[in-house]
């Protein structure tokens, strides 16, 4: 399994948002969680910019994903 953050168009027309979509061994989103930037006291605050980062180039890297309806 592994995951990345994704900019999600919600299934119910509601809006976008910004998440953590996790995929199966098939390559397949199989759920989400939100995306939530927290960091380790030993990482320091330098923690938070590394995962905003991630959070920006992976926005930029990856296309909108269409939230499944069944996922509600």
């Amino acid at each position: 399994m592994y995951w990345n953050y994704r900019i999600v168009n919600h299934s119910d027309g509601s809006g976008f948002g910004l998440y953590e979509v996790f995929y199966n061994d098939k390559n397949e989103p199989e759920s989400m969680g939100i995306a939530s930037f927290c960091t380790f006291k030993e990482e320091g605050s330098i923690g938070i910019t590394k995962w905003l980062q991630q959070a920006l180039d992976d926005t930029k890297k990856y296309p909108i994903f269409n939230e499944p309806k069944n996922w509600e």
